[in-house]
């Protein structure tokens, strides 16, 4: 159900807003999200017996799969266990057959790949023989160091750099928010328009919710917090085709975001099948709550959903932060919003009467807005409201 707000006639208002995304989603492009061999319970009981949670799912995972769902494109959540073709499933005695969820012959095959860190490198197989253009989240496959890597360096990078850093309260925040854009990032289309601020970086981690740990069972008993974030990165050197498009802020010398075109030379010195890119966050597997893509900040999904369109060979227009054309008083009760819209988007306007309300508790004064290419406008009736009041505008999804 709506829930509309009204607004006092003695209004201060401020409108601020929330990214977002161009370009329609082919319909036939299936995206394959990797999953723990630990969520199945005919494989494993790990995930299943521990009472600490997340159980037989990856939060973050999920997050990702609902986040494409709602940008127009088909997922399928597989068991990376589905993909090994050596590996016989002890409950079934059935093999894995990549080939049923790889093999780009029809609309129900994929065409893009993602490999997640909540899956462990030892897990994923060799899958370079299908070419299907792949984002990796695993640290241990971006080196040479196991089956599945893809060779976008040339060392393991899994083993003796930092890379996974869970910013809890208990561990504080030691890489910081922030990835900095390099010179060749900035002429990449992963990143034509996305704002930089004056060193070039991106924040990419969001700030904690004020209540998202308030119901966790505490440390004493090992509780899990609802806040992690877990970047990828790595000081491997890069193979001779990788192209470093971010770095961290904090560690410049670290690699965070990078991609391999096809025909670009790799690691083991082959020629790339498949546009490749390494994201810059990951996911802690066992005894952690595989929740990093749910902490990430609005921009940052937006450069993962920009950087799964260039690999899967979309044709990235340049993206567009929304922006205020005008806010005007129509009658003594009545206001007019009024930015910059998109046809291929609907608009929700949030509202708070306490500019320090958290972002996730301001309330929907108006949904549902058609866009338009161009002014997008809608009026609100002020009349019953607050002295002052905060609008913003976001685009869905």
């Amino acid at each position: 159900m709506n829930k509309r707000i009204l607004w006092a006639s003695a209004l201060a208002l401020a409108a601020t807003f929330t990214p977002q995304i161009n370009a329609l989603a082919d319909a036939t492009n299936l995206i394959v999200i990797t999953q723990r061999r630990q969520s199945d319970p005919t494989v494993s009981r790990t995930d299943l017996d521990d009472r600490r949670g997340p159980g037989m799912v990856s939060p973050g995972d999920m997050a990702l799969h609902l986040y494409l769902g709602d940008n127009g494109y088909s997922c399928r959540y597989i068991p990376i266990t589905e993909l090994d073709a050596g590996f016989a499933n002890p409950f079934t005695g059935n093999l894995g057959n990549p080939a049923a969820f790889l093999a780009n012959t029809n609309y129900f095959n994929a065409k893009l790949l993602f490999l997640t860190g909540a899956a462990s490198s030892a897990d994923n197989p060799n899958l370079t023989s299908f070419n299907v253009p792949t984002l990796v989240g695993e640290a241990g496959l971006l080196g040479n160091g196991a089956a599945g890597s893809v060779f976008l360096y040339t060392t393991d990078a899994g083993t003796g750099f930092p890379r996974n850093i869970d910013i809890n309260g208990a561990t504080g925040n030691p890489w910081g928010d922030y990835m900095t854009v390099t010179a060749a990032g900035k002429l990449h289309p992963i990143f034509q328009g996305i704002p930089l601020d004056a060193q070039d970086r991106v924040k990419m981690v969001r700030a904690p919710y004020p209540e998202e740990e308030l119901h966790r069972p505490p440390n004493a008993v090992d509780g899990k917090p609802n806040f992690e974030y877990y970047w990828l990165f790595t000081t491997a050197p890069p193979a001779t085709g990788t192209e470093i498009l971010a770095v961290m802020s904090d560690n410049t010398n670290a690699s965070c975001l990078a991609v391999a075109d096809v025909g670009a030379v790799l690691a083991d010195s082959s020629a790339n099948g498949r546009r490749l890119v390494h994201l810059p966050w990951t996911t802690e597997s066992t005894g952690k709550s595989r929740r990093t893509f749910n902490s990430m900040s609005d921009l940052g999904k937006v450069i993962t959903l920009r950087a799964a369109k260039w690999a899967m060979g979309e044709t990235l227009t340049p993206y567009v932060p929304l922006g205020v054309i005008q806010t005007s008083q129509v009658s003594p009760n009545k206001i007019k919003l009024e930015w910059m819209g998109d046809a291929t988007k609907n608009y929700k306007v949030l509202g708070t009467a306490d500019l320090a309300t958290p972002a996730n508790q301001w309330q929907t004064v108006v949904q549902d807005i058609p866009g338009t290419n161009g002014n997008t406008s809608v009026k609100l009736d002020i009349s019953n409201g607050p002295q002052f009041a905060f609008f913003r505008v976001t685009p869905v999804p």
